[in-house]
């Protein structure tokens, strides 16, 4: 199935708050768009928790700050399988950057099958990291993250140094940047590095796109 647009993932947050009483500024709607990758599902679970997060404020406007208080909660609400599969890829991980290149991995651009080569992990990852990342330095991580030992997270294809890499299971790239946002390991400061043509006009389109679904 085609993934949906930050639009149409906008349209989601704004149909269902016109049911209620909460209303929602606009970066906090482009973000849980963003972050849900397409996925219908993550805009639920993410726009529930952050409504959630600004009740309990005695709000009823979700800003950026409910969305990043309600991760915690969306990561816990998220499908078990998934968490399982997030787990398993990065256990015992700590004194290495298996964190950084799954998310670097769930947020690199694929093509229309979910397919992404190595070297366009290298440009989200030295964002993530702050630091130079020639393929070299991270094509181990690629290969182990494909591995029974960390749950298979990832399936190449391709022929040995032309591999093409994506994710076995489409619902796990977001819950991954969900975690990375939650662990403090990303921000949509670095977000907005590495898609500054969705910040274009984003106030002004997700407001459009509000009106129109409402």
């Amino acid at each position: 199935m085609p993934r949906m647009t930050v639009l149409e993932c906008a349209q989601i947050v704004d149909k269902a708050l016109a049911k209620t009483e909460v209303t929602i500024d606009d970066d906090a709607k482009f973000n849980i768009a963003r972050i849900a990758q397409g996925m219908p599902y993550y805009v639920h679970v993410i726009g529930q928790s952050a409504a959630y997060a600004a009740i309990d404020c005695r709000r009823t406007r979700i800003t950026m700050a409910d969305v990043a208080n309600g991760l915690e909660a969306a990561t816990e609400n998220t499908i078990s399988t998934i968490r399982t599969h997030y787990q398993q890829a990065l256990r015992s991980a700590r004194t290495e950057k298996y964190p950084q290149v799954l998310l670097a991995c769930a947020f690199t651009k694929s093509d229309d099958l979910g397919f992404f080569t190595a070297s366009a992990v290298r440009k989200p990852l030295e964002v993530f990291m702050g630091s130079p990342a020639p393929v070299s330095s991270f094509a181990k991580h690629l290969e182990k993250l494909c591995d029974d030992s960390r749950g298979a997270v990832l399936e190449k294809r391709g022929e040995p140094r032309r591999y093409a890499y994506r994710f076995k299971d489409s619902l796990v790239p977001p819950y991954v940047g969900m975690r990375g946002l939650e662990q403090g390991l990303i921000t949509p400061a670095m977000l907005d590095v590495l898609f500054p043509s969705d910040m274009v006009g984003s106030s002004q389109e997700l407001g459009r796109a509000g009106k129109a679904g409402a």
